[in-house]
């Protein structure tokens, strides 16, 4: 399996997003299918991670963002919930939106 990861100008179109889009105008739902929607072309996949004792972030992963705990890893005695979703996902959203 080869894993392709998002480019640094990737990231930086959702940093931007993010600033044009200030928070108290934007749900945090909104925000999170607006960056599928940027991968969802070139990325079967949008992957994660949150450390475990972040219950918070892990809260808003699961329940807001809709993504799935597909697994667990470790790292600098740190323990991390590896956390995806579809990028297909973006489709049925904005669908729900239009309607």
């Amino acid at each position: 399996m080869t894993i392709r990861l998002a480019r640094t100008e990737d990231i930086e179109g959702i940093r931007a997003l993010m600033k044009k889009y200030h928070r108290d105008t934007i749900s945090d739902e909104d925000l999170f299918y607006a960056s599928l929607v940027q991968f969802r072309d070139r990325f079967p996949l949008m992957l994660t991670f949150v450390n475990q004792i972040n219950g918070r972030s892990e809260n808003a992963h699961n329940n807001k963002a809709r993504m799935e705990t597909i697994g667990t890893f470790d790292f600098d005695d740190n323990h991390y919930f590896l956390m995806g979703i579809r990028t297909d996902a973006a489709d049925s959203y904005i669908r729900k939106c239009i309607i």
